[in-house]
């Protein structure tokens, strides 16, 4: 680099010096200025590098250099930083540093505006394609891996690191080829932008599972209050999603409605299933608190009609209180699963349902039925919102809600795979009556039905 400013110094030393000395007080004067030329015909874009020097790209994109004179002939020229206001610039000396460094290379950009505003500001940009806002998400390279990450403003960025699968905040500087990710942004409505920030400096510092697109994930959901990724893409109104509750051996279902936002049956059942999730560190502790309610050995059939005999509700403070003598946990806990219970209809984002679990679209049922349309199937869920419901786990949960809503058809298959289960077996449910969940016409499921009539009210499609 040496060389090369020593040779442009002698070819344009005493030019330079001159329009250097005479412009001493102007603009110009200024390492890493952007200087925009208006040659009647074209535009062109350059970064001042000091001396009256100007580096840029031919017309074959190869970064040269050439005095500022040189390159504006006929034409005007100006200092034009014009995403300042945004985007937090590198130094002077930096930008100039880098500048000299790409001479002789081919730009990877695909315009003049795009090469500068890469060595101003880290990343480039453009009136077509302009700088981020706060709150945006980016791609990028860094240690030759791609990431994504949340742009927080001042050149700061949030992601995931794929290394330590560490939650860090990061300059521009230390990222290459970084490309703002919009393409959500027609279907899906973004948070406010504050909000979206403030979450992603909260994150820094957390411990993550890493997985294939855990960082797409990762930032979707900071900036819509989604989970999805290229891999797994948003849902779309009308379908069906499936959060993981409890390790898995528990999954609460909702319909998406657009705008973030989920349509679900919630009840007091799933609450006490959520409580017990954050009392218990490991599905192995899980298993062993919930087996121990139920005594294979005792008659389920006396308690069950011990239960149906009571009028009092299930009070899920004592189940969760180490003090209830375990018989008693028994019987609360049975109650809870057999018996009719309060729900309502609730309309909420996404991202609150999920409560920091696992979740995704699941709409395999397609196969065994066809939906109705989307708008129809987002209408129906809606005018149930605020609903006083019955819940019953076995006959009326939130997947017989979900599926009713996009199929006409209410079923739960994972009330078919629990009786299959040895703690949920026929032993027990054979006390409950009739207990189908599913359509029989579907290899894994049997016949379900057009109407659901509950005690407490009617839902008729």
């Amino acid at each position: 680099m040496e060389f090369i400013l020593a040779l442009t110094l002698a070819m344009y030393g005493t030019i330079g010096i001159f329009y250097y000395f005479k412009k001493k007080q102007s603009e110009f004067d200024k390492l890493g200025d952007l200087i925009e030329f208006d040659r009647g015909d074209n535009k062109l874009w350059g970064v001042y590098v000091g001396f009256g020097i100007v580096v840029y790209r031919d017309k074959d994109g190869v970064v040269t250099i050439d005095h500022i004179r040189n390159i504006a002939g006929s034409g005007t020229f100006k200092v034009n930083n014009k995403f300042d206001e945004k985007l937090k610039p590198r130094s002077g000396e930096l930008v100039a540093k880098k500048a000299w460094n790409q001479l002789s290379v081919k730009s990877a950009e695909e315009n003049d505006e795009l090469f500068v505003t890469r060595l101003r500001y880290g990343i480039a940009c453009s009136d077509e394609n302009p700088p981020p806002d706060a709150g945006e998400i980016l791609r990028f390279s860094f240690h030759n891996q791609e990431h994504w990450g949340i742009y927080i403003g001042d050149r700061d960025v949030i992601y995931l690191n794929r290394e330590t699968a560490y939650v860090q905040q990061i300059d521009l500087d230390y990222l290459k080829d970084i490309r703002i990710i919009r393409k959500y942004d027609h279907k899906l409505k973004p948070k406010k932008q504050d909000n979206i920030t403030m979450e992603a400096k909260k994150r820094v510092g957390e411990k993550m599972t890493w997985g294939e697109d855990t960082d797409q994930l990762f930032a979707t959901e900071l900036r819509y209050g989604l989970k999805f990724s290229d891999k797994q893409p948003p849902p779309e109104p009308g379908d069906l999603i499936e959060f993981v509750r409890l390790w898995g051996i528990y999954r609460h279902w909702g319909v998406y409605v657009g705008d973030g936002n989920l349509v679900h049956l919630q009840s007091d059942l799933d609450s006490i299933f959520t409580s017990l999730f954050k009392t218990t560190s490991s599905s192995r502790d899980f298993n062993s608190v919930f087996t121990s309610l139920f005594n294979p050995e005792s008659s389920f059939k006396e308690q069950w009609q011990a239960l149906t005999s009571s009028k009092n509700s299930v009070d899920f403070k004592l189940l969760l209180d180490s003090e209830t003598p375990i018989e008693e946990k028994r019987l609360m806990m049975a109650k809870a699963i057999i018996l009719d219970i309060d729900g309502k209809i609730l309309e909420e984002p996404v991202e609150s349902v999920a409560n920091g679990s696992v979740y995704r679209v699941n709409n395999s049922y397609d196969k065994y039925y066809r939906p109705s349309r989307s708008e129809d199937i987002v209408k129906l869920a809606k005018q149930h919102v605020g609903q006083n419901m019955t819940y019953n786990l076995v006959k009326f949960n939130c997947e017989h809600f979900s599926t009713l809503m996009r199929y006409g058809v209410a079923f739960s298959k994972q009330i078919d795979d629990w009786m299959k289960d040895p703690i949920f077996n026929k032993q027990i449910f054979s006390s409950f009556g009739d207990t189908e969940a599913s359509p029989r016409n579907a290899p894994t499921l049997s016949n379900g039905q057009n109407r659901v009539r509950l005690r407490h009210n009617t839902l008729t499609l």
